[in-house]
C-alpha cells in the first residue's frame, strides 16, 4: 500500500490550461465509480478547484498507481502525453501527506494563507465519502488534515494581514471611518480591480454603494453584484459631494479629478472627511489633492507597499506552519505504519506456518508417531528463527521515513495484501 497524489495546480500551469482539467460536480458519481474500478486503486478523493485539479489515492503500488492516474487524466480529458509530463506532478507517502497539509493550510495557494481552500478540501472529502471513495486511510488522513489546518491557524499568523490591493484599501478606510457600515461609498470604474474592491466594501458591511462607469451597463452589472446602485458617469460630481469613501479604478489616460475639482466640493461638504483611494494606473486623482485638510488620498503605490509588508509577514509565518506540518506528517505516518506493521508480521507468520503445516503433513508418515511432537517442535523453532530478523526489521520501519513504501514492498514480495 502507498499513498499518492497526482495532479496539476496554478504553480505548474496556466489558469487557461487548468480550466481544461476541471472535474464537474455532476459527473462525480461516474468518475468515482470509474476510478475505484481501476486496478490497484483502493481509496480515492478528488480535489478540483479553480486553482488545482488533484487526485489523492491509496494504491497497492506507488509506481503503478502513478501510471494509472496519469492514464486516467490523459484519457478523461483527452490530453496529449507531453502536456501531462510538462504540467502534472505527483507525490507519494510522506510527501503526499505533507502536500495535503500544506494545501489545506493555504501554503500552496496563490495567496499564501488564504482560507477558502480549507472549505474546498472539506467539501472534496465530503463528496469522496458520499461516493464511496474513502475508507480507513483517507478518512483518517483528511480528518488529520482538518486538525492540522486548525493548528496552523491558531498557532501562526499565516492568514493575517491583507494581501490584495482592494482589501488593503478597505482596511485603510475602516481606520478612518468607524463604523464603516454607516459610510457612503462611491466606486468609479467597473473593471476587475474595482469589482474586487467593491466586494470587499460589501463584505465589510457597507450598504450604501454607488457605482459609476462610462458604460452604464457595466456599472449596473457591478452594482447588482454588490447590492448597490448604478449611476451615469455624468453624475459623479454630485455623488462625490455625498460620499465618504471614493474608489477610483478606471483606465482613463487623464486624471478624473484635479485639485480645483476637489476644492469646489469641499466648500459644500462642510469639513466632512473624504477618503480617496486611487487604484488606477495612470492616476485618476491629482496627487496635489493631498494638500487639503480632511482629505485622505492613497494611491496604488501606497497600497502595494502595505500588501508587500503583509505578504512578507505571511511568508515568515509560513515557515512556522511548515514546521507544524512536518511534525504532524510524521505523526500520521507513524499511525499508518503502526496500522500495517503488526498485521504484516502476523500475516507473514501465518504464511510460514501454512507452509510448515503443509510440508509436515506430507512427511509425517515418515516418522514414528511418537517422534511427531519432536519433529513439529523442531520445524517451528526453525520458522521462528527465520522470522526473527524480518520481524525486528519490520518493527524498525516505524521510525523509517520511507517505512510505508517498504512495508508495502514486503507485503507484495510475500503476497500478503
Amino acid at each position: 500500500m502507498d499513498l499518492i497524489v497526482y495532479g496539476i495546480s496554478h504553480q505548474t500551469a496556466s489558469i487557461k490550461f487548468l480550466n481544461k482539467v476541471t472535474f464537474l460536480r455532476e459527473d462525480y458519481p461516474r468518475i468515482y465509480a470509474e476510478l475505484l474500478s481501476l486496478p490497484g486503486i483502493q481509496e480515492v478523493t478528488i480535489l478540483s478547484t479553480c486553482n488545482r485539479s488533484e487526485i489523492y489515492a491509496v494504491v497497492l503500488d506507488e509506481q503503478e498507481g502513478i501510471r494509472t492516474l496519469k492514464t486516467f487524466y490523459l484519457d478523461y480529458f483527452d490530453l496529449p502525453g507531453q502536456e501531462a509530463s510538462a504540467y502534472f506532478y505527483h507525490h507519494a507517502n510522506d510527501k503526499m501527506v505533507r502536500h495535503l497539509f500544506s494545501v489545506i493550510g493555504g501554503l500552496n495557494s496563490l495567496v499564501i494563507g488564504e482560507t477558502q481552500i480549507s472549505g474546498q478540501v472539506r467539501e472534496a472529502y465530503r463528496l469522496a465519502a458520499q461516493f464511496g471513495g474513502t475508507k480507513t486511510i483517507l478518512n483518517r488522513l483528511f480528518h488529520k488534515a482538518f486538525e492540522v489546518n486548525k493548528k496552523v491557524r491558531v498557532e501562526t499568523e499565516v492568514g493575517s494581514g491583507v494581501v490584495s490591493v482592494g482589501h488593503a484599501a478597505v482596511q485603510l478606510a475602516e481606520k478612518i471611518f468607524y463604523p464603516i457600515q454607516n459610510c457612503r461609498a462611491l466606486v468609479i470604474g467597473a473593471g476587475e480591480t474595482a469589482a474586487l474592491t467593491a466586494r470587499h466594501l460589501q463584505q465589510a458591511g457597507v450598504k450604501n454603494i454607488i457605482v459609476a462607469n462610462r458604460t452604464l451597463q457595466k456599472a449596473q452589472d457591478l452594482a447588482e453584484r454588490v447590492e448597490g446602485k448604478a449611476v451615469p458617469f455624468e453624475q459623479v460630481m454630485e455623488h462625490l459631494i455625498q460620499a465618504d469613501i471614493v474608489i477610483t479604478a478606471t483606465s482613463s489616460p487623464e486624471p478624473l479629478f484635479v485639485k480645483e475639482d476637489i476644492q469646489k466640493i469641499l466648500k459644500i461638504r462642510q469639513k466632512r472627511n473624504l477618503f480617496l483611494i486611487d487604484i488606477a494606473v495612470p492616476y485618476d486623482l491629482d496627487p496635489e489633492i493631498r494638500e487639503f485638510d480632511g482629505i485622505y488620498l492613497y494611491d496604488i503605490d501606497d497600497l502595494k507597499q502595505i500588501v508587500a509588508q503583509n505578504r512578507a509577514s505571511r511568508e515568515r509565518e509560513a515557515e512556522k506552519a511548515v514546521e507544524i506540518i512536518k511534525i504532524e506528517t510524521v505523526d500520521f505516518l507513524n499511525w499508518i505504519k503502526n496500522l500495517q506493521i503488526n498485521p504484516t508480521i502476523q500475516k507473514l507468520r501465518r504464511r510460514f506456518e501454512e507452509i510448515l503445516e503443509k510440508e509436515f503433513k506430507q512427511y509425517e508418515h515418515k516418522f514414528p508417531e511418537e517422534q511427531w511432537p519432536v519433529a513439529e517442535e523442531m520445524t517451528r523453532r526453525i520458522v521462528n528463527k527465520i522470522l526473527h530478523l524480518p520481524t525486528v526489521k519490520l518493527k524498525e520501519l516505524y521510525n523509517n521515513p520511507d517505512g510505508i513504501h517498504k512495508i508495502s514492498v514486503i507485503k507484495q514480495f510475500f503476497d500478503l495484501e
